[in-house]
């Protein structure tokens, strides 16, 4: 990834997957985006006591009506989110927001079993 990326974290919920990206990569500029104002507002208060606002755009957006130009993202992230319109339907959706290069990762708990075995969970 780019030093400067230009990341848009989908389904940020209050933000620790934010504040991480943040910190992991000094130049990149974050697009933190949540349906739910609550949790952007905590994101904000811990972005602001970071001094991170500068480098973190929060933007009240569902994830289904992103309202972003296509091709504008070097890294999509979504951490525990995208199962909420299922993976298919945001790979579809989301790889148009894209730079030609661009990646998208996303982390789900799936279970591949009806019963999953207690030691497991």
């Amino acid at each position: 990834m780019k030093a400067d990326a230009n990341i848009l974290d989908i389904g940020c919920g209050s933000g620790m997957q934010t504040i991480a990206l943040a910190g992991l990569c000094r130049e990149c500029r974050i697009t933190a985006v949540d349906i739910y104002q609550p949790f952007l507002d905590v994101l904000n208060e811990r972005a602001a006591k970071r001094n991170l606002l500068s480098r973190i755009n929060i933007v009240p957006a569902s994830m289904d009506e992103l309202p972003f130009e296509k091709e504008t993202f070097d890294l999509i992230w979504a951490e525990g989110s995208i199962f909420i319109i299922g993976i298919g339907n945001g790979i579809s959706q989301w790889k148009n927001y894209l730079k030609p290069g661009g990646k998208i990762a996303f982390t789900d708990v799936v279970w591949f079993s009806k019963t999953p075995h207690p030691g497991n969970v």
